[in-house]
Formats: C-alpha cells, sequence, structure tokens
C-alpha cells in the first residue's frame, strides 16, 4: 500500500478519521476540518512499525528528484501581509 512511501488524499470532505484495532477496543481519532489534504505514511521494515497520519494544508514535492518552489507547490496559500489563516485538529484517544 505504501510503495511509494506517501499516500495523499483529498479531505475536503472528509473532517476525521480513526485508527483503530481488531485486536484491542482502543483507537485514535483525528479531527481535522480546516484541512484540505490528508497524508498517510510510514517507513518499510523498521523495527517498530508506525502509521503517520498528517492533516496538511499545502503538499510537498510531488517527486524527492524534482524539487518545486514552494510558491508553486499544489495547496500553498500565499497571505497578504497581516492575513493570517487559522487551521485547527484535535486528536482523541478511546
Amino acid at each position: 500500500m505504501f510503495n511509494d512511501g506517501l499516500i495523499i488524499l483529498d479531505a475536503k470532505k472528509i473532517d476525521s478519521v480513526v485508527l483503530g484495532s481488531t485486536q484491542t477496543a482502543h483507537e485514535v481519532k483525528l479531527n481535522f476540518k480546516d484541512f484540505p489534504y490528508l497524508t498517510l505514511w510510514t517507513m518499510e521494515n523498521r523495527a517498530e512499525p508506525f502509521l503517520c497520519i498528517e492533516p496538511f494544508a499545502g503538499l510537498p514535492d510531488q517527486a524527492a528528484e524534482e524539487p518545486t518552489d514552494w510558491k508553486n507547490k499544489k495547496g500553498n496559500n500565499l497571505l497578504e501581509p497581516q492575513e493570517t489563516q487559522t487551521f485547527t485538529y484535535s486528536i482523541e484517544f478511546k
């Protein structure tokens, strides 16, 4: 699933994601309604496996060998001086 190392989801219609297991009743819920993208990534062959779940407002380079100028990256917003933009998220544990 992570052959390319990173999964990018268009999250405009998603405002939360839950990570759970059939082996336990524990869950982690990430609420991120202000973010247009959700990324999922992991690193193969690690001693301690992990899954990183990150809401993104702007996206990273599409290919590591072809860096993109930050002003041209998909999802980046250019703000005027004194203009602000707020992104919030919360994490719930069960």
